[in-house]
C-alpha cells in the first residue's frame, strides 16, 4: 500500500524536525510547492490554480474553479493508497480549515481503501479514521468528532468510555476525553480526532 503526503502552503518550521519525510508519492498543493527542498521523493507532482505559487505546476487549474486546491490534489489519489499525511494546511483561515476537514471527510467517504489521514502541524494534530475499528496511541487530551450521525464505541486506555453511543454530527459528546495509552475507536462512518499541545486546552 502506498503512503501519500500533501504539502501545503502553511508549513511552519518546526514540522520539519519531526520526521514526516519518508513517503512513496508527494503532492505539492499550490504555495506548499515552494517547501519541495524539505522533501525527497522519487515520484512528486504539483496541483492548483496558482494563485499562491510562484513556481510552475504540473496540473494548472482554473482560478474560477468551483473546487480548492487540495479537492483537485484529493481526486489524484492512487486506489492503492491506505494512508494520507497533510502537512501545511492547518492555522490558515478558519474558513478554510473547516473545508480542509469537510473535503477530507467526504474523501474517506468515498474511498474505502484509505484508512485514515493524518494532519500535522507542530502544535496540533489532526487525525482522520475511515469507518472500522481503529487503535489510536495517545497519552493526554483529544476530541473525537463526526461529520455523520453514527454509533460510535470508544474503549481501551480512556478516560470516558461508550459501547456504540450516538454520536450526533459535531457534538460535544466526544470534547476532552484522555487517553493513557492505545484507545480503541469503532466506527460506522469516518470520524475526527483533534489534538492540541495541553497548554493550549483550558
Amino acid at each position: 500500500a502506498k503512503t501519500v503526503c500533501f504539502i501545503g502552503p502553511l508549513i511552519d518550521e518546526n514540522i520539519l524536525d519531526q520526521g514526516l519525510n519518508t513517503f512513496d508519492i508527494i503532492i505539492f498543493v499550490d504555495g506548499g510547492l515552494r517547501h519541495k527542498k524539505y522533501f525527497n521523493s522519487k515520484t512528486s507532482i504539483s496541483v492548483g490554480d496558482g494563485d499562491s505559487s510562484e513556481d510552475k505546476l504540473d496540473i494548472l487549474a482554473s482560478p474560477d474553479k468551483d473546487q480548492s486546491d487540495l479537492r483537485l490534489a484529493l481526486d489524484l489519489l492512487p486506489e492503492t493508497c491506505s494512508k494520507v499525511t497533510l502537512i501545511g494546511f492547518l492555522f490558515g483561515r478558519s474558513d478554510h480549515e473547516l473545508a480542509v476537514f469537510g473535503e477530507v471527510y467526504d474523501t474517506l467517504l468515498n474511498k474505502k481503501n484509505i484508512e485514515t489521514v493524518e494532519c500535522h502541524h507542530s502544535s496540533k494534530r489532526v487525525f482522520f479514521y475511515n469507518s472500522g475499528h481503529h487503535h489510536y496511541q495517545r497519552i493526554g487530551l483529544f476530541s473525537l468528532f463526526t461529520l455523520k450521525d453514527q454509533n460510535i464505541s470508544i474503549e481501551g486506555d480512556v478516560s470516558y468510555k461508550t459501547n456504540s453511543k450516538a454520536f450526533k454530527t459535531l457534538s460535544s459528546l466526544g470534547l476532552s476525553n484522555k487517553g493513557m495509552g492505545v484507545v480503541n475507536i469503532t466506527c460506522e462512518a469516518p470520524v475526527i480526532i483533534v489534538e492540541e499541545h495541553e497548554d493550549q486546552n483550558e
